[in-house]
């Protein structure tokens, strides 16, 4: 595991696991850190839980670990190639479908945070829509740049 604590964040080390200080993090006098881990092959055979669990059985032991209601989970998805539109297009569609599910499982404190913005909160291009509205507008786009600027506008920066 690599210490970055004091160091600026940057992505560039995808191979083991990261400690680095978390500025999103309300400390109250405790160290905000955020465990980043190495990028993960979601393939049949990739042992990514087992990882997983590894590093917190490493952590739990001999660390005190606290939450508070300034920390979350986030998950980065990037494609191992370049995307089609249709396939931007679908990955959006599932963003705006799966929302309303996945803020029903976000604890209400998070749904205000700066740092868990909703698509239908928060973006203008969606704002009192429905979400079958709201598929329909990226349905419609023609172009990546267009489905980019739909789902982030330069005024709020999901």
């Amino acid at each position: 595991m690599r210490n970055d604590i004091g160091v600026p964040h940057n992505d560039e080390n995808t191979i083991e696991w990261t400690l680095t200080y978390d500025s999103s993090i309300e400390d109250g006098g405790k160290h905000p850190i955020e465990l980043v881990p190495p990028i993960f092959r979601f393939t049949p055979n990739d042992p990514f839980r087992d990882h997983v669990r590894g590093v917190w059985d490493c952590i739990e032991p001999p660390c005190a670990v606290w939450t508070n209601d300034s920390c979350s989970t986030h998950i980065h998805v990037s494609p191992s190639n370049v995307c089609t539109l249709a396939q931007v297009k679908a990955v959006a569609c599932a963003v705006l479908y799966f929302e309303p599910a996945i803020n029903a499982l976000v604890p209400p404190h998070r749904l205000s945070n700066m740092w868990c913005k909703t698509f239908f909160a928060n973006n203008v291009n969606f704002q009192g829509r429905e979400v079958v509205q709201a598929v329909a507008q990226v349905d419609g786009a023609r172009s990546l740049d267009a489905v980019v600027e739909l789902m982030n506008p330069p005024s709020i920066h999901l």
